[in-house]
């Protein structure tokens, strides 16, 4: 155990074919880049161990919050994994059914294939309490399932490959719950922050008839063929580029499966045979310059389904919307406009309607994941996206936080005490 007179905090930033600031006699930490350099004087330690926190601005993705509420209950012990364990030979224990824990906040070098037999249900979870890590190494996580099994993975941080459903014949799996999950947009991440493999997919269905079912989790893209239903809440599904594909088809050109998308904040392109409800939504798509896709957001079947109190780009395909922006605000623009002036003309009606486009978008104070304000919207953010939720919150994945009225609330009691004169106001440090 170092005492505080041991460890020094400075930069270990890159220097020819070493690291900046080399300790002498003390151990050097860099919080920012996540470097530790011991000095040549300290005898090599067998073990290092570091203990961190980090900063989120809710409970979701991988994390070592309480979870319990959302765990599956099994009539058998859990199959417990410890430091240097195998999760496979865990998971190989409960193919009839159950679970496998892992009670430590480490990280596993390990690429499991999960197998759950007919009519059971399989959950590979991370202990309440403990944020597990799984660098899959450039390898894919596969999940195959018989007739009516269901695997649920839950407060896992999976990073360096995939997850897929493959199609192997005689894989059944009915349903998919990834819960409190992590899928590390881009793969993994440089040493800045930034995704090693932007464009490739990190979840893949590859059979029809599976439920797919994600709720408060992190994931990069997602491919499924038709056939399949995808059901996202309170999550963020983030092809790491507005151009980028956030769900499609395998082939990424065509439509992927039903999808339902309720709180949730999608950055990259989506095309789905169907969408059965969008619901207080972000989606932030963009086409490329000479892109492949007609549409930033497109449905093949749009006479069923609803898109209500959400962001869906213009020149989208969807279905009905309702009170959903920038539509909304440029009907409404257009509309104050006409009762100012009567005679108002198409050519005008277009300047209006591009003005409220061009202003009501979606601004982030990161959209970066591993940043701790990660798809926060900016409180410079439009008005009708950061109010524009059914009950007043913001639309996207923080919904639920209802920071709104928060904000509201505050400052309509502080407005009780102030004297005469005075009024309140609110400085937010982060």
């Amino acid at each position: 155990m170092l005492t505080p007179d041991q460890i020094q905090i400075c930069n270990l930033s890159d220097s020819g074919a070493g690291w900046a600031h080399v300790p002498i006699d003390r151990v050097s930490v860099d919080p920012e880049l996540g470097r530790l350099a011991l000095p040549a004087s300290l005898d090599e330690p067998d073990r290092v161990e570091v203990t961190f926190h980090y900063g989120a601005c809710a409970d979701m993705g991988g994390g070592s919050y309480s979870r319990r509420e959302g765990f599956i209950v099994s009539s058998a012990a859990p199959e417990h994994i410890g430091e240097g364990d195998s999760i496979q030979t865990a998971l190989d224990n409960i193919v009839n059914g159950g679970v496998a824990q892992i009670g430590v906040s480490h990280r596993f070098t390990q690429a499991p294939d999960v197998l759950v037999n007919a009519d059971r249900t399989l959950s590979l979870r991370a202990a309440d309490g403990h944020r597990a890590f799984i660098d899959l190494d450039g390898d894919e996580m596969t999940l195959v399932g018989g007739s009516e099994a269901e695997i649920v993975l839950d407060g896992l941080v999976i990073s360096g490959g995939r997850l897929v459903v493959p199609d192997t014949g005689d894989n059944n799996l009915r349903r998919l719950v990834l819960r409190h999950v992590t899928l590390v947009p881009g793969r993994t991440l440089t040493i800045d922050g930034e995704p090693v493999s932007p464009t490739l997919p990190l979840l893949v269905v590859e059979i029809p008839n599976v439920t797919v079912e994600i709720e408060r989790s992190i994931i990069g893209g997602i491919r499924t063929v038709e056939g399949s239903a995808v059901a996202i809440t309170d999550s963020i599904v983030d092809a790491t580029n507005r151009t980028g594909i956030a769900f499609s088809a395998l082939d990424e050109t065509s439509h992927g499966g039903v999808l339902t998308l309720c709180e949730t904040t999608v950055i990259g392109k989506v095309a789905a045979r169907s969408f059965p409800l969008i619901s207080n939504t972000i989606l932030d798509a963009a086409l490329a310059e000479a892109d492949d896709w007609t549409s930033p957001v497109w449905a093949l079947q749009r006479q069923t389904g609803c898109a209500r109190f959400s962001y869906i780009p213009p020149n989208s395909r969807v279905p009905r919307q309702h009170r959903c922006q920038p539509q909304f605000a440029a009907a409404k623009a257009v509309e104050a406009e006409e009762a100012r002036n009567p005679l108002l003309t198409d050519s005008a009606r277009e300047h209006i309607v591009r003005g409220v486009r061009a202003r009501v978008v979606p601004a982030y104070t990161s959209s970066r994941y591993g940043t701790p304000a990660y798809g926060q919207l900016l409180l410079s953010a439009p008005a009708e996206i950061r109010r524009g939720a059914d009950s007043g919150s913001e639309m996207g994945v923080y919904h639920h936080l209802y920071q709104p009225q928060r904000h509201d609330a505050l400052l309509f009691r502080l407005n009780e005490f102030l004297p005469i004169g005075l009024d309140a106001g609110l400085i937010y440090v982060t």
